[in-house]
């Protein structure tokens, strides 16, 4: 799990009671208009890119789904961990203290000015690692304590899309297709999403499926690769695309058919 993700469904888990405490305004759910509804959803079904191609990373491909990598920020995954190291610092630097202290004079050589420091450092390193577990490890444990990638799965047989998150930042999210837009924002994923009011959901629904990229083609290619499997007959309207491994090294093609 990735923290942008995080930060959206924790937005979204709000209660109406909770809002209300912090506006003057009582929270008035947004109504859904059906025309416009219909409009926008017709305007993202007509288009259409002549080039239908699949970047990946994808899982598991056949005729009934389509499993592919999602997730934001992926590249500076480990700068969470890395800043988490530095709260252990201070009782590792007490550890060490203690070491020398006892090991070069001896504890019947230390006086009461020496115990009085070694609590002291001590007491430093455990006050950083108190409020580290109490404020921040759940930012590590979105990035370390984990599964290395985000999953969405698209079923064309059901019409459903599968968002795989953890069970602390919501569980498996099953949505529909036939609600489902899409953005090409140069720089980033492919972002797919679920918004109020095209969408019966009453909160938004965001993840960026795929690799980064600068060039806004190539994720309106991916988008037709994703469209036309759905649509128009699975992997008889696309071809069979690369099979990545979940494992740590870079992908592989699988042993295994595409189609089996």
């Amino acid at each position: 799990m990735y923290l942008t993700e995080w930060i959206l469904w924790l937005g979204n888990i709000k209660s109406d009671a909770w809002i209300n405490e912090q506006n003057d305004t009582p929270y008035v759910p947004t109504p859904i208009y059906a025309d416009p509804a219909n409009a926008e959803q017709d305007r993202v079904r007509r288009a259409r890119f002549s080039l239908a191609k699949c970047r990946g990373p994808v899982y598991a491909c056949n005729n009934t789904i389509l499993e592919m990598r999602c997730g934001g920020m992926e590249e500076k995954r480990g700068f969470i961990t890395f800043i988490s190291a530095l709260f252990f610092l201070p009782l590792a630097a007490a550890g060490d203290t203690t070491y020398i202290l006892l090991t070069d004079f001896g504890i019947d050589r230390l006086d009461w000015r020496d115990f009085i420091s070694m609590v002291f450092q001590f007491s430093i390193g455990l006050g950083f690692l108190y409020g580290y577990f109490k404020y921040l490890f759940r930012f590590t444990r979105l990035e370390s304590f984990t599964s290395r990638h985000l999953l969405i799965r698209f079923n064309r047989i059901t019409r459903q899309v599968y968002l795989h998150r953890p069970p602390s930042c919501g569980g498996i999210a099953v949505l529909p297709w036939d609600d489902i837009h899409h953005d090409e924002v140069p720089g980033v994923n492919l972002i797919v999403g679920w918004y109020p009011p095209y969408s019966p959901l009453p909160f938004p629904n965001m993840v960026f499926v795929g690799k980064k990229s600068v060039s806004e083609a190539e994720m309106k290619a991916e988008w037709e690769y994703i469209r036309r499997y759905m649509d128009e007959g699975g992997l008889d309207a696309v071809d069979p695309p690369r099979i990545s491994s979940h494992l740590l090294y870079p992908g592989r093609p699988s042993p295994r058919s595409s189609r089996r």
